[in-house]
C-alpha cells in the first residue's frame, strides 16, 4: 500500500506523467503537486499560483493555466525546484486549457469566452466566442 492518498473532498482537475516519468496531479484547481513514479513520494508542491490545469511542452517545461487569468510557463529541476520562466497575459478570466500544436505554437481558452493562439509567446489571434456556444470547451487534438 502506498502513501498516496486524496481526501473524498478533493477534485482531480489533471493527472499527467511527464517526459521523465514524475507524476504531476492538480487537486482543487489549486496546486499542482509532482509525485515520484515508483512510490508516489511527494517531491514537489506549487503552492505559490493557484493552478487550474496544465500540460508539458515538447522541450520538457509545463504551461500552467491560472486562476490569476495568466499562463505562467515553469521548469522543474532536477532537484525539485521549479523557476517561472515566463508569464503570458491574454485572458480576462482564468484559463481552463491549453495544448502545444506540432509547429510550437499554444492554444488556451478560458472562462472569459476566449480562444488564444500564442505564437513565440504573443497573442496571434483572439477569438470570442458567443456564450450560447460555448458549453466548456476542452480542446482535444489527437
Amino acid at each position: 500500500m502506498n502513501k498516496f492518498n486524496i481526501n473524498n473532498n478533493s477534485a482531480v482537475n489533471k493527472i499527467l506523467q511527464l517526459k521523465d516519468g514524475r507524476i504531476g496531479i492538480i487537486l482543487n484547481g489549486s496546486y499542482l503537486t509532482l509525485y515520484d513514479k515508483n512510490n508516489f513520494n511527494e517531491l514537489l508542491k506549487i503552492t505559490e499560483f493557484s493552478i487550474y490545469y496544465f500540460t508539458q511542452l515538447k522541450d520538457e517545461r509545463i504551461v500552467c493555466c491560472c486562476n490569476d487569468s495568466t499562463l505562467k510557463i515553469i521548469k522543474i529541476n532536477s532537484n525539485n525546484s521549479y523557476n517561472i520562466v515566463e508569464i503570458l497575459k491574454g485572458h480576462d478570466n482564468y484559463s481552463y486549457s491549453i495544448i502545444e500544436l506540432d509547429n510550437g505554437n499554444l492554444i488556451s481558452d478560458g472562462y472569459d469566452y476566449n480562444i488564444i493562439i500564442w505564437e513565440n509567446n504573443q497573442i496571434k489571434k483572439k477569438v470570442k466566442i458567443e456564450y450560447k456556444k460555448m458549453i466548456h470547451i476542452h480542446i482535444f487534438i489527437p
